[in-house]
């Protein structure tokens, strides 16, 4: 038998895989209920407050958890351009590795930054910025960009944020032979 805690702990995690997995199928955060949480995970809806104060509790800690994925994954990339030369393929290649293996993390950013609920966008918003700001501070980094000052970095930036997953692989022209 698992000592409580480990027991507790799995149990916490397990009404945030239901969470993950229900959105998974295409529901949004604000469309779920506290009672399919609690059911999808194995456990009476009683048992959901004892893990979470309510459904906004628990999307809170959903985007802790992505963001700390989302901004781990960018110090993976950051160390890989900064240290190992500028491999921005090789950047970008991890990046999407990440997003690929943590999907439902992503999915839920993806869909929640304009969904319904509001504690839950703004911890969203809150993790934009923090990215915002540890970019902004490694472009200072770069030589190229040493003509910018602070507000134009921030800028530049914050359009990295807000527009990196409209990024497409250019496609490699066609083999000759």
């Amino acid at each position: 038998m698992l000592p409580r805690a480990e027991q507790k702990q799995q149990t916490r995690l397990a009404l945030m895989d239901a969470a993950r997995h229900l959105m998974e199928c295409g529901r949004g955060f604000g469309s779920l209920s506290l009672r399919e949480v609690a059911k999808t995970a194995g456990i009476v809806p009683t048992g959901f407050y004892r893990h979470f104060a309510d459904m906004d509790q628990l999307g809170l800690v959903l985007v802790s958890e992505v963001g700390q994925t989302f901004r781990a994954t960018i110090r993976l990339v950051r160390h890989n351009e900064f240290v190992m030369g500028g491999i921005i393929d090789a950047s970008v290649r991890i990046f999407l590795d990440v997003v690929s293996a943590n999907r439902s993390q992503f999915l839920f950013l993806a869909r929640e930054q304009y969904g319904g609920c509001l504690a839950v966008r703004q911890a969203i918003g809150a993790l934009r910025e923090d990215i915002t700001r540890d970019l902004a501070a490694d472009l200072t980094l770069m030589p190229k960009l040493q003509h910018l000052d602070g507000e134009g970095l921030h800028v530049m930036a914050d359009l990295i944020v807000k527009r990196g997953g409209s990024y497409k692989q250019p496609a490699l022209p066609a083999k000759r032979g």
